[in-house]
């Protein structure tokens, strides 16, 4: 007849068994869950290096786009270069410089883009053709 004592040793030791067991199973349970978020992880890792690469290529043709559009404006828009030595009123010069001779000489300056927008005598006389044959103006006013 087994005695108290090993029968509380008994009932300890099936209460060790289950323990371990439920652990294991428990083990099982988080390694699989573990694994999942591995897995999980590892999708949004490609999903999301998908989407940078594809944000990399519309931004490399974006560039190229704008690239061209500058080289475009800078090619159009050339003959608006400012030749002030003073760099601080380069914007409010033109290209072009009118001198007014009377009691003091006055410098009037435009902008060929302006005058050729507003005026067709103007822009026939700055057509790119023109200005291809290397054709200046000197414009003299009379009083």
């Amino acid at each position: 007849m087994p005695t108290e004592l090993e029968e509380q040793r008994q009932r300890h030791s099936r209460q060790l068994c289950e323990s371990k067991r439920e652990l294991e199973e428990q083990r099982q349970l988080y390694d699989g869950q573990l694994c999942d978020s591995k897995r999980e992880l590892r999708q949004q890792r490609e999903s999301h290096e998908k989407q940078l690469n594809d944000a990399k290529g519309e931004l490399a043709e974006q560039q190229s786009s704008s690239e061209h559009t500058r080289e475009k404006l800078n090619e159009r828009l050339g003959f608006l270069g400012l030749q002030d030595p003073d760099p601080s009123r380069q914007f409010l010069k033109g290209d072009l410089t009118f001198v007014v001779q009377g009691d003091g000489e006055d410098a009037i300056y435009a902008h060929r883009f302006i005058l050729a927008g507003k005026s067709p005598v103007f822009y026939r006389m700055f057509d790119s053709v023109i200005r291809s044959l290397g054709i200046f103006f000197q414009f003299q006013l009379v009083n």
